[in-house]
Order: structure tokens, then C-alpha cells, then sequence
């Protein structure tokens, strides 16, 4: 098992004016997150100006197994769900390991 710890940077569009129900979720998303193996924590990262409803998250585990078992969860899967109304287009996740983070 590798046990380099892992961020991951997420992008997401939020629909004009869904804001306040976007960080809402994204703390319920979080609060379940916490409860897993290995979660190191995360925090929402509001629009910069001049990038109307472009959110970023941050997470980590301590091992890509632990973000592995998260990313595959039921409790996500109802989580990405529900976020998916408050939000629209493409979303960009990188995940970054060892020195890139």
C-alpha cells in the first residue's frame, strides 16, 4: 500500500444565485468525508473575482487506498448527486501526490 498522502482540486461551476445551497452541500459532503479512514481534511475555496460561480475544493486522504474507498462510497455517490442540481457543466478534479502538492 502506498502511503504518500493525496490532495485532490476539484473545479466546479455553480448556477448563478446558488451559492449559499452549494456550500451547504459541500459542508454536508465534507462532514461524510470526515467520517472515512484517512480523511485529512478539506475546505471550499469561493470565486476569485471575474470568475462568476467557479468553486474549487480541497481535500486529502493520507493514502490513495483511503481516497480510493471514499471516492467509491455510496455516501459520495448521494452527495454528488444532490450537488449536481446547484451546478452545471464540466467538472475538473486533479489529484496531486508527493511533491506536486
Amino acid at each position: 500500500m502506498d502511503s504518500t498522502p493525496v490532495t485532490v482540486l476539484i473545479t466546479r461551476r455553480v448556477r448563478r444565485g446558488r451559492g449559499p445551497e452549494f456550500e451547504r452541500l459541500m459542508g454536508g459532503m465534507q462532514a461524510a468525508a470526515a467520517a472515512f479512514p484517512g480523511h485529512m481534511g478539506g475546505f471550499l475555496i469561493p470565486p476569485e473575482r471575474g470568475e462568476e460561480g467557479c468553486w474549487r475544493v480541497l481535500f486529502a486522504f493520507d493514502t490513495r487506498d483511503h481516497l480510493q474507498t471514499w471516492t467509491d462510497s455510496p455516501e459520495r455517490q448521494q452527495w454528488l448527486r444532490r450537488i449536481a442540481q446547484v451546478t452545471h457543466g464540466d467538472t475538473a478534479t486533479r489529484v496531486l501526490s508527493g511533491l506536486e502538492t
